[in-house]
């Protein structure tokens, strides 16, 4: 192996000896990486032989072996074999194929591998049967692996064909209506999901799998809880004590802990600036001194609400509160400055000690 090695001229003998350190990199530990430049250059080579080498006996127990290159998953690498003509890949027909992910409960990793391994049969066991109910065939699982690390994904993808005289959105509506979650035993629901076109075509939300939501629980979808709640999975004495809180030991404040607390707040909320009253500051509000919030600002700085236009920053599309004068609605004094309603009023006495004006001013 040394000698293979050396041939390459750009590697070290050393790489394959276990003193070496193990210290990660963008492309994995560096002794496996050496390692798997090892394998591949001993898989280049014609015929490969370890035998062990002694000054004074000579060459020993030589083995002829056969060197193969595997991802970290188990796969071969796809390799060019000049003596082999490559194979085709196989053609199935996925015309009538419905392709769905099962999201399983990251605690189930938790379990013990009898456990998780019983739980996944059940769950499998499950959809079979619904889906045979429904004349489904070739109904089948897949668990794959990370290509990288190897190790097997959380998740489940499912396969299960549709019969040719059912339509695929029909089948999809009918079969995957009462699938969104699932109760495998597993202590939590599993949940389903399927591809966007299929949704597309069958026309049902995602959310539920249903062709209309009703989305009762605060405008969001109750299909989580309904099926909690029909699978016992909630607690049902959610207002007794509860069980697993019986012995431990309530913790008791000392006098000293609670005064230090209260300053504690008492030091916060000093430190908190109170904001100034919205509406005052946009020259509307009408509670005056009664107003909750402070008043800062000077009055009569602020332009009255009155003679706000929607060309003013800050004033939105959408708002229609602008342009009228609020204090002037409830017969109240308005402390605002250019109040629509008092320069009417100043405009009413001038016409009264020289005259009517040129242009009057429409409120």
């Amino acid at each position: 192996m040394a000698s293979d090695i050396d041939r390459l001229n750009s590697y070290d003998d050393k790489c394959i000896l276990e003193d070496l350190p193990a210290s990660m990199g963008p492309n994995g530990p560096y002794r496996v990486t050496m390692a798997a430049a090892a394998a591949l250059s001993l898989i280049e080579a014609e015929g490969v032989s370890l035998f062990h080498y002694d000054p004074a006996k000579g060459l020993e127990n030589e083995v002829d072996f056969d060197v193969e290159l595997l991802l970290p998953s188990g796969r071969k690498y796809s390799l060019a074999r000049p003596d082999r003509p490559p194979r085709q890949p196989k053609k199935h027909d996925t015309s009538c194929r419905i392709r769905f992910q099962m999201i399983v409960p990251v605690a189930l990793s938790a379990r013990s591998s009898e456990e998780r391994e019983k739980a996944m049969t059940r769950l499998r066991d499950y959809l079979r049967r619904h889906f045979m109910g429904y004349n489904a065939h070739n109904v089948g699982f897949h668990k794959h692996r990370d290509e990288r690390s190897g190790r097997l994904a959380q998740g489940l993808i499912g396969f299960v064909n549709h019969p040719e005289t059912v339509s695929r959105a029909e089948f999809i509506t009918t079969t995957f209506q009462d699938l969104k979650y699932i109760d495998a035993g597993m202590g939590e629901l599993v949940k389903l999901t399927l591809d966007h076109d299929d949704i597309v075509k069958a026309s049902i939300m995602k959310c539920c799998f249903k062709a209309v939501c009703l989305k009762q629980r605060g405008q969001k979808c109750d299909a989580w809880v309904q099926t909690m709640r029909r699978c016992g999975l909630f607690n049902q004495d959610l207002a007794g004590p509860n069980p697993l809180a019986r012995g431990k030991r309530k913790f008791e404040m000392t006098s000293q802990q609670e005064e230090y607390r209260a300053s504690q707040t008492s030091a916060i909320k000093a430190r908190r600036i109170e904001p100034e009253c919205r509406a005052h500051v946009r020259g509307r509000c009408v509670n005056g001194s009664a107003c909750r919030s402070p008043h800062i600002t000077n009055p009569a700085t602020i332009t009255c609400n009155s003679m706000v236009t929607p060309a003013d920053r800050g004033v939105s599309n959408f708002n229609r509160s602008y342009g009228y004068c609020a204090l002037h609605l409830k017969n109240m004094a308005c402390p605002y400055k250019d109040c629509v309603h008092g320069l009417v009023t100043d405009e009413s006495q001038t016409e009264d000690a020289h005259g009517p004006p040129v242009e009057t001013m429409e409120e």
